[in-house]
């Protein structure tokens, strides 16, 4: 349902912000949620954000609130985002009109903002509370909002619409109390993609884009080793092919990181490192699969140890650990693994497998503590006997 409608966008010049109109073809926020029951965390979180800088802006080059933030009013136009339809723009006239339902404007536009107009600027937090209250009812997430998120969004949310004893009074006040878009939720989304199999060429794509950063970083030449012939035609005929196309998203990502290093600024240096953690995050699981495939188990054992201090996503934890358990006791290294199962339950909390698997493991040190012991005592009855044996010869000598 993607049409072109007039949306505003805005520009910051010296301390001032201004405004200015553009046409963009997307789909109107309200009908992209009906085709959408689920988005990533990550995504919902980078709306929450723009649609806050959105009204921000507007209050800053206006001096005045927008005053008509609803699902009809805001726009998703693919990777860039969301942006506010312009309410003067001839070509939304249809879309305005639709915004003036009751049943719309009762729920997102608050009543004392329609009595006071669109010069007072409170009444746009009201509507950003609506908006986020909306987008939190209509969308499920992946993975889902922990309770530490839920609880940050609902505060933001009464603070907004004034059922909080410290409401916020300007829209300015809203950003710091925003849940954080961090690395670790966007890697979360990609390694999503991977294993449940949803974007498989998405996944090409980004570790074409691991293995350029990684050449980069390095500063090593790529085709100097020892290349193995792959055993199956299939499998080089394939890899020709997604070597050549995705070639170009390879060379993309490696210009990328160099633009954002030769930039030498606070903002640069946080992209390459989102963006590099997101990828090394993304590569090491797709590193640990490929060593437990080859039975490099000593490497698998160490990649999934990295991924145990480095996710943030309780699931994620649980799963490294569970391999590198399974891994560790394979090798009947039992007492490594309940370590690493502590060291899982510091981060996670309660993790009912990982539990399990500790219980589990108890039990086999146990086991091999019994055999040790039992070896001992059949040890030492064997010298007993021996002993006996050799005092009962020298008697009948003696005799």
């Amino acid at each position: 349902m993607e049409k072109m409608y007039e949306v505003l966008r805005f520009q910051e010049y010296k301390d001032q912000c201004r405004q200015s109109a553009d046409c963009l073809e997307g789909c109107l926020l309200i009908y992209y949620l009906q085709e959408h029951e689920c988005i990533g965390k990550g995504q919902l979180f980078s709306w929450f954000r723009q649609l806050w800088k959105s009204l921000y802006d507007y209050q800053r080059s206006n001096g005045m609130n927008y005053g008509c933030l609803t699902p009809y009013s805001v726009l998703v136009v693919g990777e860039a985002g969301l942006f506010l339809l312009d309410p003067e723009g001839k070509e939304n006239g249809f879309i305005i009109k639709r915004m003036q339902q009751r049943a719309v404007r009762n729920h997102f536009i608050k009543k004392d903002g329609r009595r006071q107009g669109r010069g007072q600027k409170s009444a746009d937090l009201y509507g950003y509370g609506k908006m986020m209250q909306f987008l939190l009812a209509s969308v499920g997430t992946e993975p889902e909002l922990t309770r530490r998120e839920a609880v940050k969004c609902q505060k933001v949310i009464a603070g907004c619409t004034g059922e909080r004893q410290r409401s916020y009074e300007m829209l300015c006040q809203v950003q710091k109390d925003l849940p954080e878009i961090s690395g670790q939720i966007r890697l979360l989304e990609k390694a999503t993609e991977l294993f449940h199999g949803q974007k498989k060429k998405r996944f090409l794509k980004i570790s074409a884009a691991v293995l350029a950063v990684l050449v980069f970083l390095a500063g090593v030449t790529v085709g100097k080793g020892r290349k193995s012939e792959p055993e199956d035609p299939a499998v080089e005929k394939n890899t020709e092919k997604i070597d050549a196309e995705d070639e170009n998203e390879a060379e993309a990502a490696e210009r990328r990181f160099r633009s954002y290093l030769l930039s030498n600024t606070r903002k640069g240096n946080e992209l390459v490192m989102s963006e590099g953690e997101a990828l090394e995050r993304c590569a090491l699981w797709a590193l640990g699969t490929a060593y437990e495939r080859e039975m490099w188990i000593e490497k698998a054992i160490d990649v999934y140890g990295r991924l145990i201090e480095i996710e943030e996503n309780r699931e994620q934890i649980a799963a490294a650990g569970i391999r590198k358990m399974k891994l560790e006791a394979g090798k009947e290294q039992y007492s490594t693994a309940l370590l690493t199962g502590k060291r899982v339950l510091e981060r996670t909390g309660t993790e009912p497998e990982i539990e399990k698997l500790m219980q589990e493991y108890e039990l086999r040190i146990q086991e091999q503590e019994s055999r040790v012991q039992n070896g001992q005592s059949q040890e030492e009855q064997k010298k007993e006997e021996q002993k006996r044996k050799g005092e009962v010869n020298e008697q009948n000598v003696d005799k």
